[in-house]
Formats: C-alpha cells, structure tokens, sequence
C-alpha cells in the first residue's frame, strides 16, 4: 500500500521552525526594544548638541555686532535696558512696561521636541521582557527544537 505525501511529511520540522522562532523572539524583542531606546537617548543628545551650537552662534553674532558698536544694536539696548531715547527724538512704540526686559530671548533657538519610544504591547512582547517568564519561553523553545530534531518511531507495514 503506497503512503500518502502527507504522511511522508516529519512533523518534527514544524516544532524546531516554532521552536526557532519563540527562541528568536524572546531574545530579539527585549534587544530592539533596547536599540530603539538607545537610537531614542542618541538622537535627543544631538538635538541638545545643534541647539547649543545655535545658541553660542546667535550669541557670538551679537557678542560681534555690540564689539562693533551697531548703532540700531546700542540704541534698542539703551530704550530696552535703561529707558534712555536719543536726545532730539521720541520713541515711536511705547517703552516697554516697567521691569526686566529679556533681551536673551531672540538669542535663544526654538525648544527641539522629539517622540516618546514606546515598547510593543504584544503578549509575546510582555512575556519576553518579563524576568520570571523569559527562562521558561527560552525553555519551552529549546524543548521543541530538541523534540523535533529526534527521530519519529516508523510503524512497520504489513507485508
């Protein structure tokens, strides 16, 4: 009697497949989670490096113009800081309110927002980041690869 194709079919593959992927899940979820977060803290560290070196252009760019004595720069100064109007002249806007004026606030570069990482919420990817459960999935999945690479019992036909 001739055996179906099926039936020549070793099911032990599909257990080592499964295995290898419950093995390779565990193990490559908590490691991308990792990579993300990495890229994450990379990526906000180069956003406060440019925005530093933005601020120390601006400021080195005014640091120059008030050296060179601007006269646009002096009199804003002069109007902003001390209240003082040329003599001869009147302020065309209002003086600002009484009280501190921030003249840094043009110096300053606009704030960098960056997006928050967030971790996969799949069971697999809770189970794999749980410490109590990563052993027994690492477990579970080499118990599978090693009962599918054993070898299936063969049932002796009849003559």
């Amino acid at each position: 009697m001739a055996r179906s194709p099926i039936s020549r079919l070793d099911t032990g593959w599909l257990l080592v497949i499964a295995g290898a992927v419950l093995v390779g899940s565990v193990v490559l979820i908590p490691a991308l989670e990792d990579l993300e977060r990495t890229r994450f803290e990379r990526d906000k560290l180069l956003a406060m490096d440019s925005q530093g070196r933005e601020r120390i252009r601006r400021q080195a760019r005014y640091l120059a113009a008030l050296e060179r004595g601007e006269e646009g720069l002096v009199r804003s100064l002069a109007l902003d800081q001390m209240r003082l109007v040329p003599q001869g002249r009147t302020a065309v806007l209002e003086p600002p309110p009484p009280g501190p004026v921030d003249i840094f606030a043009p110096l300053e570069p606009s704030p960098v927002t960056l997006r928050e990482v967030r971790p996969a919420d799949s069971l697999l990817a809770r189970m794999s980041r749980s410490d109590r459960l990563r052993p027994w999935l690492l477990g579970l999945g080499g118990l599978m690869m090693l009962v599918g690479v054993l070898p299936q019992g063969r049932t002796r036909e009849a003559a």
